[in-house]
This record gives C-alpha cells, structure tokens and sequence, in this order.
C-alpha cells in the first residue's frame, strides 16, 4: 500500500531505483571518487605545515630551562631527571628516538616525557609524529661548572704599630706578589653530588696561561657575625696548597645590582718575617659570577 503509493506519486523517481540499478551503482562510484578526491585535498592542505610546531614546557618548576636558540639541555649526572610536556605536531601521536641510551634514558607515558642521565655525554633526541613534524633536542649530561672573573685586587693591613707608609708599603707588595690579577678567571667544576669537591681552572695564573688544581669546599660562620662563607682548599700539584674564603664584599664599588664577592686569603705568615709588627695580612680578590 505504502510502495504503490510512492509509484503513482513519484513514478519518475521509482523507476530510475528499481528499473536502472546500473545506473545508481555508476552513480554511486562517481560520489565515492569525488567524496575521496575532496578528503585527499582536505588531507594535502593540512600538512606538517599546518600544525603548530613541537616543542617542550617543563612539567614542573623544577625542570631545567631548554636553550630555544640551539635546542640544547644541559643536565648533571647527578640528576633524578628532568621531565617535560610535549606539545604542537598533530594531536600527541609522538614517536621518540634517542641516539645515546648510554648517556641519557628517555621516558615516556604518552603525556610526560622524562629525561633520566645515565652518563657523561651527549644524545640526540628526535621527537616526531605521522604527519612528519619533528622536533630534535641534543642533552649533554656533564658536571657543573661556575666561572668567576677577578674584578679587582686589593689587600688589607692589620698593623696598629706599623707606620701608615710601612703598611701602604705592604698592601702595595702584597698585590704585587698576587699569583692573579685583574680580569683572571676561575672556573669551579663540581664533581659530586654535594658540591664539596672538584677541579678549579685559574687562568692566568702567575707565568702561566692557566693553572689546573683539585678543591674541596665547606661552609663555614665568622666568629663575630656567624655569617656564613665557603672555604675552598685548593691543592695544586706538588702539594702547593692556598686555603681561600668566599663571602659577600659589599666595600667594593659597583655600578651593577648583583652582589660582588670576594675570594679572601690569608696571607699573614708569609710577611710577618719582614714586618714583625703585622698582626694580619690579607689578599682580597673581588669577583663577579659570569655564569
């Protein structure tokens, strides 16, 4: 009743679906072809170019800064690890490839990709998806270093029977004598867990271009203020050994904000045979953090 009903009210209809189903098979290929040609051209206008690139943010605080500039990360071997989000590319189908597993272990649980060092050294990591975008990140897994350049000499008399010219005399000496001057470098690398030891680079030092010796570090309180300093003693080869303190000097100076410091040794007993009525000598070495 309802199919005669259709045929007298759309007969032209009827008989081009039943009478010619040839017809709409072809009709039906040419609406596939042109529905797969459209998805075709959908897919070819959004390529890698079209998605935002892939980059990294740190998943916590704690996580260290990547360099933009060069893509590269520098972590201790001390390091637990540090963990990052990856984001951009198309919707978190990432693939991770890691060309060092000796030097850094990679992590990851489709949300959180984590960094773990393993060695000193350097990896490449390659970050992609299936649409080709990529991301490439070189870690170096090395200690830490911290270079401190010499601003200014000076030194400091504690002689209340010494003439004002004999201790001008002796300040003037003992910066003379000094194994370095202004402009010198000291380059601290720490090689354990604690920053308590290591190798320190002082270059120049006296005759030489650059002086390479170990170092352990304490901290240590002034016996007036308790204010804390660290104590670096530095072993040279052949046993030569310097013990120097480090602590704020705010006497020094100063056009910038940061705080200078001082790396302040006591060289007391190396004068007190040409000047008998010195009670403490000290050679005072300015500094600023350069990185």
């Amino acid at each position: 009743m309802r199919q005669s009903w259709r045929i007298k009210k759309y007969p032209y209809l009827w008989k081009t679906l039943i009478a010619k189903p040839r017809r709409m098979k072809r009709l039906k290929y040419i609406l596939t072809t042109i529905l797969i040609t459209c998805c075709a051209a959908l897919f070819t206008a959004c390529s890698d170019d079209d998605y935002s690139p892939i980059i990294l943010i740190g998943a916590t605080d704690e996580s260290p800064a990547i360099n933009e500039e060069s893509n590269t990360l520098t972590l201790t071997p001390f390091s637990e690890g540090a963990s990052y989000l990856i984001r951009g590319g198309d919707d978190g189908r990432y693939r991770i490839d890691n060309a060092n597993e000796e030097t850094v272990r990679c992590d990851y649980n489709g949300e959180t990709l984590t960094f773990v060092p393993q060695s000193r050294g350097e990896a490449r990591i390659t970050i992609s998806d299936r649409s080709g975008n990529s991301y490439e990140l070189t870690i170096f897994v090395e200690y830490p270093s911290y270079l401190l350049k010499v601003m200014e000499i000076k030194a400091s008399v504690e002689a209340p029977l010494m003439t004002q010219e004999d201790a001008q005399t002796l300040e003037t000496e003992i910066i003379g004598e000094s194994p370095v001057s202004k402009d010198c470098l000291y380059i601290f690398t720490y090689e354990d867990k604690d920053g308590t030891k290591g190798n320190v680079t002082i270059s120049p030092y006296g005759n030489e271009d650059s002086k390479t010796a170990v170092f352990s570090s304490e901290i240590k309180y002034t016996e007036d203020k308790g204010t804390p300093y660290v104590e670096y003693t530095i072993t040279f080869a052949g046993n030569e050994t310097k013990v120097l303190k480090m602590m704020p000097y705010a006497d020094y100076s100063r056009e910038s904000d940061i705080e200078p410091m001082a790396l302040i040794e006591d060289v007391t007993d190396k004068y007190t045979s040409s000047y008998p009525q010195l009670e403490k000598a000290e050679l005072i070495q300015t500094l600023l953090a350069q990185y």
